[in-house]
């Protein structure tokens, strides 16, 4: 999918598909930053929203890691322009840029469902390679098991080209790219109607209810035994 087309318009078009849900965006940004922090731990010095599109995480990794240097990178050279207007305080990469730089914090979310199938351990991989000692890669997706979820993908103009993972399937990418997996579950049972209920979603997490799921591994040993 080329996302050049719709990076002047991806906020509006995507709060159009999930209005029922949510009045605004920023729910579904500040549901998956919430995991992200927890999981994250309180030593993080840089974060990378690998896949950042028009950079609409960023202001909000910036908030859960406030003494972290946050970068995103993109495919999309369009949705990269209106991230640096949107966000000048980041910093930015090219998708395919090489760097010497590690990444404490490597967070992926709803990328992958829009990369090829034949792409994906090559993706996996590329993330693992630019991770630092200790730290985690966290990928965010939809739960293709909810209903729900189907349904809103199928009215996406954005989503017309995409190809839900099962949760098993992530975690054996996990596994090839050398990854161990950390902590996995579902989230997003709620609607920001019934955002006070979110602090029970923790016990309904091994349940494939939620409206995406999470998958978060490291190159270290896990640590606290992990939750799938």
């Amino acid at each position: 999918m080329d996302f050049d087309q719709f990076a002047d318009r991806y906020d509006e078009m995507l709060v159009g598909q999930h209005s029922f849900f949510a009045r605004e965006r920023g729910f579904f940004h500040a549901s998956k930053i919430a995991h992200l922090r927890a999981l994250a731990g309180p030593n993080v010095s840089s974060v990378l929203d690998f896949g950042c599109g028009i950079g609409g995480a960023l202001p909000y990794l910036r908030q859960a890691f406030p003494d972290a240097d946050v970068w995103g990178c993109d495919p999309s050279e369009e949705s990269l322009r209106e991230a640096r207007a949107a966000c000048p305080w980041a910093q930015f990469m090219e998708f395919d840029q090489q760097l010497d730089h590690r990444f404490d914090v490597i967070y992926v979310a709803c990328v992958m469902h829009h990369i090829p199938p034949a792409q994906w351990s090559e993706t996996l991989r590329k993330a693992a390679s630019i991770l630092a000692p200790g730290g985690i890669v966290a990928v965010f997706e939809h739960n293709p098991r909810n209903p729900v979820t189907r349904w809103l993908v199928r009215r996406c103009p954005f989503d017309a080209d995409a190809v839900l993972l099962r949760r098993r399937e992530l975690l054996a990418l996990f596994e090839r790219a050398g990854l161990l997996v950390k902590r996995s579950e579902y989230f997003l049972i709620f609607p920001e109607a019934l955002s006070w209920c979110a602090r029970f979603e923790y016990l309904l997490g091994r349940l494939p209810i939620g409206g995406q799921y999470f998958v978060v591994g490291g190159h270290g040993p896990q640590e606290g035994g992990m939750r799938v």
